[in-house]
């Protein structure tokens, strides 16, 4: 067998002839786990439908790898189209991974007309956006009666009949049916079922094998299971890696992550703030939002913050509220303080001043200071 790449993507291989292309068409997008299958586990598996075998693929470690499933359905309403008969595969995060027709099996067209190549890239395209708008039709919504047509403003693509145009490009032209169908196979029950198996095989070293993916999508699954492993080191070390080198919707994802209770630890705080300083100002402010949720805040981050404060930061006075949010007592620390009396930023001093008031010290050089400041 020839196999012939299409893109970074995925690849279709197959036997090309002078009729097209007639057999082991297979096409695969990047998985979640890049391990050799070493064997097959079949799982019976009752959906709405009935009873179905949900195939398990895994390593020589035992990991899951990818599911599958051997499919064979009707795509339309009047059984005119040609029957579905595909293996869909899914990733361990629910993903839709690829699929593969059964020997001298083929996707058509209306009339039965065969796909080209270029039609399998597209089907993978469609059926690969999971936030398709495919999700929000029935069946019977996917065309209007031919002649009501062009009184409703509606796009006939000449294969489907009277396709409504705000789906055409959501489905490979003249297959509208059968992308719909199996779009709805890959996102439907099968998926939710795939998830739930994946979830009760978790442990941290899965779970950080999937967070270690290529794939965004897969990083996010990983993050949404991650606090029920917090406990270990390896997630641990995960989620401060994604705070330091990722995008700032992973970085939510995973603040949200370190559980509040585990944050009131000096340590973990000391950790955290060691991303600060490296942090453009949106990271910061998320690293600070998630400090004014902890009842303590350490003394030794309450110092840092103090020593390394910048008043020309747009961040300055959210820095002063997070700090004027605790009890500070020691001296050398209200001492620190009292020099952003002196501080060129109005509301900084202000805000200061209106601090150490309210701390009622009795600190020689502090009450010095906020003297010298009332005489500005």
């Amino acid at each position: 067998m020839k196999s012939i790449f299409i893109s970074f993507i995925f690849i279709v291989g197959f036997f090309k002839t002078s009729v097209g292309f007639e057999q082991n068409i297979r096409v695969f997008n990047d998985n979640t786990l890049d391990f050799p299958i070493t064997y097959t586990q079949s799982k019976l598996v009752t959906f709405e439908d009935g009873k179905d075998t949900l195939f398990i693929n895994r390593s020589s470690e035992d990991h899951p790898i990818s599911y599958f499933r051997e499919i064979a359905t009707g795509v339309c309403l009047d059984n005119e189209c040609r029957p579905l008969n595909i293996i869909v595969y899914w990733t361990i995060t629910g993903r839709f991974l690829g699929f593969e027709l059964p020997e001298g099996e083929f996707l058509s067209k209306t009339d039965h007309e065969k796909f080209n190549e270029k039609e399998y890239q597209d089907m993978n395209r469609m059926v690969s956006n999971q936030n398709s708008i495919l999700a929000n039709f029935s069946i019977k919504d996917l065309t209007v009666p031919v002649t009501d047509a062009d009184t409703a403003g509606e796009k006939i693509d000449g294969v489907s009949a009277a396709t409504k145009a705000s789906i055409l490009d959501y489905c490979v032209e003249g297959a509208v049916y059968t992308t719909y169908t199996l779009w709805h196979i890959i996102y439907g029950e099968t998926r939710t079922k795939i998830i739930e198996i994946t979830e009760s095989m978790l442990s941290p070293e899965l779970l950080t094998m999937i967070m270690d993916s290529q794939n965004i999508l897969d990083k996010k699954w990983g993050l949404t299971h991650a606090r029920k492993f917090w406990q270990s080191s390896e997630i641990q070390q995960q989620i401060f890696d994604i705070i330091e080198n990722q995008d700032l919707q992973l970085i939510d994802m995973a603040m949200n992550v370190i559980p509040i209770s585990s944050l009131e630890s000096s340590d973990l705080q000391i950790r955290l703030y060691s991303y600060y300083h490296q942090s453009d100002n949106t990271v910061k402010r998320k690293i600070l939002k998630k400090f004014q949720m902890v009842t303590h805040l350490s003394d030794s981050i309450k110092y840092q913050f103090i020593k390394n404060f910048d008043s020309d930061n747009r961040l300055a006075e959210d820095v002063l509220d997070l700090l004027f949010s605790f009890n500070i007592q020691d001296g050398m620390m209200l001492r620190k303080i009292a020099e952003l009396l002196m501080d060129e930023n109005m509301m900084v001093a202000y805000k200061t001043y209106n601090y150490l008031r309210e701390q009622n010290t009795k600190d020689r050089h502090v009450q010095k200071m906020m003297k010298k400041y009332l005489r500005k």
